[in-house]
């Protein structure tokens, strides 16, 4: 029951497999705090189970491999074949209540126009029809469902459908849209000053959202950097249009009116805060329909954009160097250099890589998030649109060049949204560096201020100058493992080696390449937390003993204090790191005991590393131990705790993080909401730092917990960060004003 109809404000884009494109995303950035129109979909599931019991498998294989566009005789037949069927065919009775009861939902309170639309899980060309339903009821609404469902298989859509299989999903979305004093879209690059403009086109009506060729707009071009605006054209507007009944109708406008500007500067700057968030948050520009309803405005639709990209980011000497054309998979530009994917030698993948790899399938997206951009040897098949979308880097799809074309370590640029492959770096000053169109990037050192500090995530150091021109407070996690992992080497190695000073002189390098970057802001750098299976697959690493569950075996403060030699290689790598960057702290990961955080203390502090105010030390909190004796782990002598949490979350609910099937089970669970708080409380009331280290997306009402609770500070991937320093005001906000009441 659940999974027939959702409401668009429930979903994410992690539900586009379930819901769609267009409805995922809206879901999405309704997240972010940007208006929608109110809606529900009748899900590809229910599409799924009407095409199956309508044409067995074995039909639907004979099909797919009879269609092409020489047999306009077959194209028909098929054509004919699924209009008759659908057609006639009813709905389940308990899907047509549930239809009902979320059609009373939705046309309940204030008015609006009722339309319905496609929402596929993946782009297509030839269906882009929208349905206005006046007076919905379930009979128009039922109708309205079966004729967006047929129009997946006129001739051309159902070539494009044949790219990857006629079981499809389709989503149906219906909307309750606001009636527009005015509509429009907006382009978050313009094409005369991509870098340094967007721009804005507006009319009176409904003229944008019905995509009218002759609505006469204003246009205004808006300066990224500061809001302001840089110029603007103001029609003469004569008429507009206006959705009457369902049907459209022009209505004259007096010359005195249609004289005036369309947007007022308050509209432009909310329109131009509305344009950064989205695409910051997906990381590509984009052009984004909306419409404005008594000073409300309401996103109704966004896509990439497909045109001036490549020229924009990609430099004539590269853009001169094509490899080949693939066909596109998921839009963004990206640099380095090519890997073939081998699943035995996971080793060999470098974060930053150009990843070659032959299918794209769920067990390889937490192998591939660290690749900078993906190339899949097979043709693109819109099944794995969704995966595409988890994944979230550029992705294209070829099966004309075989593997040998793409030779290993051949440094290229890749441009998800037109296919193409170039020869060349894109990026300045080094490799493995994902690229995208330049967002409202200030580059201050001075972050615009919330009580609570937004901290970043890094991982590579050659990201961090780049990194630490976002308005953030510091680093709330340098990860060691990917530092550590450069040298392909096993610690244990390097002692028994005699190796330890150019290890330490190595580990130090890279420590302080990271941490100057950010200036005096406060690097915290957490030390190695590698599990067994990942020790093995490093040189000299024969020795560890494979464990049935390495999640759960020796890591963190065990594995330290089983080895301290090798603990001291990290210790006194920070050491030497800190004669020349002082902002550096220590975290340490899997403490499982007081007696073990003790333990380390001392290992540390015998190596002449002590707490100060410039030199602090934290824990952790990662098991559910941390949580039940966490006044004892703060008595121990420590400055404060990083809440990890990923690994705190599923050891509270007892899940594997990577087994999908259990990925309704999240942070937003009461008894990891729970942990949270005590944890925070506790630490804030010893008068010590309480920070929070997130491994994805944070929602407004886990934000709006944790300041209540106290939190010091929170560190997210540097994609994140303006939408949560956004998300952290407004909640700050929310929660003093409760405070207030009280």
């Amino acid at each position: 029951m659940a999974k027939d109809i959702l409401w668009v404000h429930q979903l994410d884009a992690e539900d586009v497999d379930i819901a769609g494109l267009k409805a995922s995303r809206l879901g999405e950035i309704f997240k972010l705090g940007i208006s929608i129109p109110s809606g529900f979909v009748i899900t590809t599931e229910v599409f799924t189970d009407l095409t199956n019991r309508l044409f067995p498998a074995e039909k639907l294989r004979l099909l797919e491999s009879k269609l092409d566009s020489n047999n306009q005789q077959l194209l028909q037949e098929t054509q004919e074949l699924f209009r008759k069927s659908v057609t006639h065919t009813q709905l389940p009775k308990e899907l047509s209540q549930q239809i009902k009861g979320s059609l009373d939902e939705l046309v309940s309170g204030k008015r609006g126009t009722i339309t319905a639309s496609l929402s596929l899980r993946s782009p297509l060309s030839s269906v882009t029809t929208s349905i206005f339903i006046h007076e919905p009821n379930l009979e128009k609404i039922t109708a309205a469902t079966k004729t967006l469902w047929l129009s997946l298989f006129e001739n051309k859509s159902l070539l494009e459908l044949n790219k990857g299989r006629l079981g499809f999903g389709a989503a149906v979305l219906f909307s309750k849209l606001p009636t527009p004093d005015v509509s429009g879209q907006l382009f978050t690059v313009s094409v005369e000053k991509p870098k340094e403009t967007l721009t804005i086109e507006a009319a009176f009506g409904a003229g944008a959202l019905l995509r009218l060729s002759n609505t006469q707009f204003d246009s205004y071009s808006i300066n990224k950097k500061d809001s302001s605006l840089a110029g603007k054209s103001i029609s003469n507007q004569l008429e507009q249009t206006l959705l009457v009944a369902g049907n459209r109708r022009k209505i004259p406008i007096p010359a005195v009116f249609g004289e005036k500007q369309k947007l007022s500067e308050e509209a432009l700057v909310k329109l131009t805060r509305i344009a950064k968030k989205i695409e910051n948050h997906f990381l590509y520009p984009q052009r984004v329909e909306f419409l404005i309803e008594e000073e409300e405005i309401f996103v109704i639709d966004f896509e990439p954009l497909e045109t001036i990209l490549e020229e924009v980011r990609i430099s004539p000497s590269v853009r001169s160097k094509k490899i080949f054309e693939g066909e596109s998979g998921f839009a963004g530009i990206a640099t380095g250099p090519l890997r073939i994917f081998e699943p035995k030698k996971l080793n060999r993948n470098k974060p930053g890589d150009i990843t070659v790899i032959k299918e794209l399938t769920k067990n390889q997206i937490p192998l591939l998030r660290k690749s900078s951009g993906i190339i899949v040897t097979q043709k693109k098949d819109p099944a794995v649109f969704g995966l595409m979308e988890r994944l979230g880097k550029p992705v294209i799809f070829t099966n004309k060049r075989p593997l040998s074309q793409l030779k290993e370590p051949r440094v290229v640029t890749i441009d998800g949204l037109s296919g193409k492959v170039f020869l060349g770096s894109i990026a300045s000053g080094g490799q493995n560096v994902i690229e995208f169109l330049p967002k409202n990037s200030n580059t201050s050192n001075s972050p615009s201020k919330t009580a609570t500090k937004v901290f970043v995530n890094l991982s590579e150091p050659r990201l961090a100058v780049e990194i630490a021109k976002k308005e953030v407070d510091g680093v709330g996690l340098l990860r060691a493992e990917l530092l550590l992992a450069k040298s392909g080497e096993h610690p244990r190695k390097v002692v028994n080696e005699g190796k330890q000073k150019q290890f330490i002189a190595n580990h130090a390098k890279n420590l302080v390449e990271a941490a100057s970057a950010f200036g005096e802001r406060d690097v915290i750098y957490r030390t190695s937390d590698f599990r067994t299976d990942e020790y093995i697959t490093l040189k000299g690493g024969s020795h560890e003993k494979a464990e049935k569950n390495p999640l759960l075996g020796l890591r963190g403060a065990s594995r330290y204090l089983a080895d301290k030699e090798v603990f001291l290689l990290e210790i006194e790598a920070v050491k030497e790191a800190r004669s020349q960057s002082k902002n550096i702290w220590l975290s340490l990961p899997f403490v499982r005991t007081v007696e073990e955080l003790e333990g380390l203390k001392k290992i540390i502090s015998a190596a002449g590393l002590y707490r100060s105010s410039s030199f602090k030390i934290f824990l952790n909190v990662e098991t559910p131990s941390n949580v039940i004796l966490i006044d004892e782990f703060l008595d121990t002598g420590i400055d404060g705790v990083c809440i990890e949490q990923k690994d705190l979350t599923s050891l509270i609910l007892g899940i594997d993080p990577e087994n999908e099937s259990l990925s309704y089970l999240t942070a937003s669970d009461e008894a990891v909401i729970s942990s949270f708080e005590k944890v925070i409380k506790a630490t804030r009331k010893a008068g010590l730092i309480a920070g929070f280290v997130a491994s994805e997306r944070i929602d407004s009402d886990l934000l709006e917990k944790l300041v209540e609770s106290g939190i010091s500070f929170i560190s997210v991937t540097a994609d994140e960060t303006e939408r949560t320093r956004e998300l952290l005001s407004e909640a700050e906000r929310k929660v003093v004003s409760a405070r207030k009441k009280t």
